[in-house]
């Protein structure tokens, strides 16, 4: 299988979702359902958004920035 795994759940490969590339938070539906946001500035991912693939219809929002130490 190719796709990108959340939760057990492989993305790219189920025909129901989608990975949306978008510039900023903004841009991202209230509605996500089963589609996996990538906030992307330049060529750096920033962000991943998705509904938590439970069911729970929670929000997850993923910083993917490295923190410098």
């Amino acid at each position: 299988m190719n796709g990108l795994n959340v939760g057990g759940r492989i993305f790219a490969d189920d025909p129901g979702s989608l990975v949306v590339v978008v510039e900023s938070m903004t841009a991202i539906p209230a509605q996500i359902g089963a589609d996996l946001y990538l906030v992307r500035h330049e060529d750096f991912d920033k962000r991943a958004v998705l509904d938590c693939p439970c069911g729970c219809k929670r929000r997850i929002d993923l910083n993917l920035v490295r923190t410098q130490k």
